[in-house]
């Protein structure tokens, strides 16, 4: 946000206590007059912590006054060689605005001159400590030509960093008119521009600035623009007749703090990059370390930073802020937004524009397409939109209402964009963002027929983003922009197939059309005839980009069983309740038996693995597999990969990991939505976390916290527990040959289910089958793996012992600083141990194998997302913040937002700032928002209203309040005391008030006069002779403009005291 001050108002105020109430005399041509030359210097647009102060920085030491007819010569009589600026008539604030205002002997004259005011030069000859820059004096010549000789060098870096050999910026400013007794305001421009670097928080957790490398700057410059002005800014650079080019300027060291260089690069104009074949313009050189790992970025200066964006001419008097949000491994891998600002000086109320809007943020779906409508306010008289950043939406301004229609204009595709409204120099960044209808990794149909699949968006996109307040991925990098759709695998050849584009659906690979025109939706045709027994069966369709790297991939789950929609289950047997999906995904049944066996998974990871044909015939399905696998001849069939990042996940969605995502990736124990929903030694579960976008469940689901898998008070927490379950087969003697083996769970109530070896149902509970585990770390890698199911802990995972997953990793270790997975273990007879077993087995286990390790693959049931994961009645946001009345006063306070994104839609006012405008979710740890005042309070107490809103649609409102200013107001003496018989002599009482008129309100008497002299009151008091009158006395009030009091009590003696 542009800040700005308010020192003109100040100065006016307190021009006006000078004067009291009377008017500027009128003067005659000729005449000698003091005219008060009130000068505006330019603001920073950032402030920083520098060795050098922001009042330094914008110090002027001397002024150059010269006085030009309307053709344009000089004149002697009337110039000023040299005025030297003390420090008493240069008002600066913190943000460096500051306002020089020095009376000049001047003629008054009714012909239009023109005054050219040069700042920090001197004439060749005249005294210089280094800190100004020197000039030819003017020897009869015109305006023009002698302007136009008025140049500067800068032969290395210009010293803006420390006031040692310290070098004052040189500045113009100009005006035109009649000369009077009426004060003159002129705008001084810098000679130079400036250019900021900073970096994103989520870009700075990755990577630490050490240097910028300035280069193609000009090693000279010149003092006065010849370009005409639009709004008091230059347009267009002024350059020397022989410009010459540095070949580099290093920024380093003290130069950079906390991945920043701000308010330290100063360099000359310079002309944007014309050049149609390779870029020609001042560029950066960014330096830092990833890792450790030494990195070179290239910015070009451009809008977009790229050289191919669009070029920015490098003006004097403007800030370039280049902001880096993303940086990625090569040379030109970082994502760059170059804002260019006026540093014109802006003041407020009487010359520079306030600028309000309804909101900066706008959210649509497929429930909210309406257009919406942005209000503007502005005192400026005039706004534009600039800046257009715009996919899936048309804005149209109506300038005569005062209004910004925004419309969007498509709901298929997960959008994001902005613009900026600009009046005056004021900018307002307005946000504008589409969430389509709701997505998954994993979708369940139930018929034969052709369905949409959005593959413009990973997962559950922008709910997904952050777990526990970590951020997982950054809204840009949800978006997916395909070269081709293809079928990866399925378990009937036929069940899925591509629509081709003309209505026919027989492809199992289509191209995308990578423009703009792509919609983000692609057909596909489910055909429940092709399954065995129309039982229905599961595909993977993956989303490839041009190289037939797979970048996302979408489990489909043909399920005709649920015909009706999906079965649920509500469970209430535990502390919670939960609404569970009767069976496993990619189960075709929720009855014992080999259809109920479902799918597998890596712990953390969205696609699934094929499951096992039964407990008697333990091998895995057989699949259809079609695409190939990047630019080589393999394709993806099965195969185990001894890479374990989170990017070998997606990119080979069939290869299991050797080593688990939990304890590698760096993200790895919040990928399924929280690493903290169970620690060994908190003892209890203590997160639910949230739905993430590697979440494998369908929509409305995910998968279930660990909580939901305890029960009777948590018992099997820490113990073995059989309270709710019955282990099939039955019978104490491991059974080597029956069809199915599992646990019926009770979930209303802890008593074991009524069920024998061949019940198919049974009231409240439900068929958990031991339905196999993967356990990759002992395999060898390669394609075209065959699978086998593991033992766990020396039994078999199809008849024993096997998983299934929570969301959350467990704490577990000595000093529970290391991770595994949180899995339900379900441990049935073991063979040759019939003592052992029949029970969920503890989730704390630090004996013995029996739990889930980081690489297994088990099973997944999916519980409902209940309305409690939003967490909003958690967030906290302070009512009020108060600052005090002076510029630059500060307040830290803390925020929590769990999981949302928050952005601020309304800053409040212009007379303070934040420190950021949007941020990340905290996982309700909480995050420090600090607020600072940009200008003194001219007045009594204000406030105004802050608005911010989440990611979901939560808004808060926090009440800014800056304090009155301290100021005196007071009397000499505060008590009068009169004789008897005074006989007309009178007392006087000196007021003061330094900030406001003041009025008598009372205290007036019939034996009391009261005289106001400007500042003083004189007060005289009849005699009080009568020889019966006693004494007497009233009190005089006075009131200021500002509603302050004070009181002066008057007494007089009588005859009889």
């Amino acid at each position: 946000m542009k800040k700005y001050i308010n020192l003109l108002f100040l100065w006016l105020l307190a021009f006006s206590s000078c004067v009291d109430e009377e008017m500027i005399p009128q003067v005659n041509n000729g005449e000698d007059v003091n005219v008060s030359l009130n000068l505006y210097l330019p603001n920073p647009s950032q402030v920083t912590t520098r060795a050098i102060t922001s009042a330094e920085e914008a110090k002027v030491e001397v002024l150059k006054i010269l006085v030009f007819d309307q053709r344009g010569n000089y004149m002697q009589e009337r110039s000023i060689s040299s005025v030297q600026v003390a420090d008493a008539e240069q008002a600066v604030d913190e943000n460096g605005g500051a306002l020089i205002s020095k009376n000049i002997s001047m003629k008054t004259t009714n012909e239009n001159l023109s005054i050219v005011v040069l700042a920090n030069v001197v004439n060749e000859g005249e005294a210089n400590d280094g800190t100004l820059t020197t000039i030819p004096a003017i020897n009869n010549e015109t305006k023009n030509a002698y302007l136009a000789r008025l140049a500067y060098e800068v032969n290395n870096k210009w010293n803006a960093s420390s006031t040692e050999n310290y070098r004052r910026f040189p500045m113009w400013g100009e005006y035109s008119g009649a000369i009077t007794a009426e004060p003159i305001v002129i705008d001084l421009l810098r000679a130079l521009a400036r250019i900021n670097v900073s970096f994103s928080e989520s870009a700075s957790s990755k990577f630490t600035l050490t240097s910028v490398q300035v280069n193609n700057s000009l090693t000279n410059g010149l003092i006065v623009p010849t370009s005409s002005l639009k709004d008091k800014n230059v347009t267009k650079p002024t350059l020397p007749a022989s410009p010459n080019v540095n070949s580099s300027l290093i920024y380093d060291g003290d130069a950079v703090s906390n991945n920043t260089c701000i308010n330290e690069i100063y360099i000359p104009e310079a002309a944007k990059s014309t050049s149609s074949t390779s870029y020609d313009g001042v560029y950066l050189t960014i330096a830092g370390t990833i890792g450790g790992v030494d990195k070179l970025y290239r910015v070009y200066m451009t809008k977009s930073g790229k050289a191919d964006g669009e070029a920015l001419d490098i003006l004097r008097n403007h800030t370039y802020k280049v902001n880096v949000s993303k940086v990625g491994n090569g040379e030109n891998d970082i994502t760059v937004e170059i804002e260019e600002m006026s540093d014109v000086y802006m003041r407020s109320p009487y010359e520079q524009n306030t600028l309000t809007v309804s909101s900066n943020l706008f959210y649509f779906n497929p429930n909210q397409q309406a257009p919406a409508t942005l209000n503007i306010t502005t005192t400026w008289g005039s706004w534009e939109i600039v800046d257009e950043n715009l996919d899936s939406f048309t804005i149209e301004p109506d300038k005569e209402n005062n209004k910004v229609v925004i419309t969007p204009s498509d709901f298929n595709k997960l959008a994001s964009g902005h613009f900026y409204v600009q009046s005056g120099q004021l900018k307002k960044k307005i946000l504008v963002k589409i969430d389509p209808e709701e997505t998954a990794n994993c979708y369940i149909r139930f018929e034969s027929g052709s369905y949409p699949l959005n593959v413009s968006v990973k997962g559950n996109g922008r709910d997904g983003m952050t777990a526990d307040g970590k951020t997982l991925i950054s809204e840009e990098g949800l978006k997916l922009r395909p070269a081709r759709i293809g079928i990866i695998w399925e378990t009937s050849e036929g069940l899925v197939r591509l629509d081709n584009g003309n209505g026919m659906h027989d492809k199992t690979s289509i191209s995308i059309n990578s423009d703009n025109t792509f919609s983000g939706v692609v057909n596909y045709y489910i055909d429940i005839d092709k399954t065995p027994n129309k039982k229905g069966g599961n595909a993977l369709i993956g989303a490839f980009n041009s190289a037939n790297e797979c970048i996302w991939s979408w489990h489909i789950w043909v399920v005709p069983d649920y015909a009706t929609g999906v079965k649920t289950e509500n469970w209430s047997g535990n502390s919670k309740s939960y609404t569970f999906i009767d069976r496993f995904i990619g189960a075709l049944s929720n009855r014992p038996g080999d259809d109920a066996l479902g799918l597998l998974y890596q712990w953390g990871r969205k696609d699934p693995f094929i499951g096992a044909n039964g407990p008697k015939n333990q091998t895995r399905r057989t699949t259809y597999n079609y695409q190939p696998c990047g630019d080589g001849t393999r394709t993806y069939t099965w195969g185990v990969t001894g890479t374990t990042t989170l990017e070998q996940s997606i990119k080979y969605p069939t290869d299991l990991l050797k080593t688990g995502l939990c304890n590698v990736d760096e993200n790895g124990t919040y990928l399924w939505g929280t690493p903290s929903g169970m620690e060994m030694f908190s003892g209890s579960a203590v997160n639910e976390g949230n739905k993430t976008i590697y979440d494998p469940c369908p929509v409305g689901y995910r998968v279930p916290p660990l909580l939901a898998y305890l029960f009777n008070n948590d018992r099997n927490y820490k113990n073995n527990y059989n309270g709710n379950n019955t282990y099939i087969p039955t019978g104490n003697s491991f059974n080597d040959n029956a069809s199915h083996y599992g646990f019926w769970i009770n979930y209303t109530k802890n008593s074991q289910p009524n069920v024998s070896n061949n019940s198919t149902s049974a009231t409240s509970s439900t068929w958990f089958p031991l339905a196999g585990v993967y356990d990759p770390g002992s395999w060898q890698t390669g394609e075209n793996v065959n699978y086998s199911f593991s033992q766990v802990d020396n039994q078999n995972s199809l008849k024993v012992n096997s998983i299934v997953w929570t969301n959350t990793p467990i704490k577990y270790g000595k000093d529970g600083d290391d991770f595994r997975p949180g899995a339900m273990f379900l441990h049935g007879t073991e063979k040759g141990n019939s003592s052992n077993g029949r029970h969920l087995h503890k989730f704390i286990e630090t004996q013995y194998d029996l739990y889930a390790q980081t690489q297994f693959a088990g099973s997944v049931r999916c519980v409902k997302i209940q309305e409690s994961q939003d967490f909003s009645e958690l967030n906290e946001f302070p009512e009020s913040v108060t600052l005090d009345a002076a510029n630059g006063s500060t307040k830290s306070v803390t925020i929590k937002v769990v999981n949302e994104t928050w952005e601020v839609t309304n800053p409040g006012a212009p007379w303070f700032y934040l420190d950021k405008y949007s941020g990340n979710p905290d996982g309700g740890e909480g995050q420090t928002l600090r607020f600072t005042a940009s200008e003194d309070n001219p007045g009594k107490q204000r406030d105004a209203i802050l608005k911010v809103k989440t990611s979901k649609g939560n808004e808060y409102s926090i009440t800014v309040i800056q304090k009155e200013a301290s100021y005196t107001f007071s009397a000499s003496t505060n008590s009068l005391k009169f004789d008897r018989n005074p006989n007309g002599s009178t007392q006087t009482v000196t007021i003061t008030n330094d900030k406001y008129g003041w009025t008598v309100q009372s205290g007036y008497s019939n034996w009391l006069t009261v005289n106001r002299n400007g500042n003083r009151l004189t007060v005289s008091a009849a005699n009080n002779d009568s020889t019966l009158a006693g004494a007497r006395s009233t009190t005089i009030t006075l009131k200021d403009d500002n509603g302050k009091t004070i009181t002066i009590s008057v007494s007089q003696k009588g005859w009889r005291n």
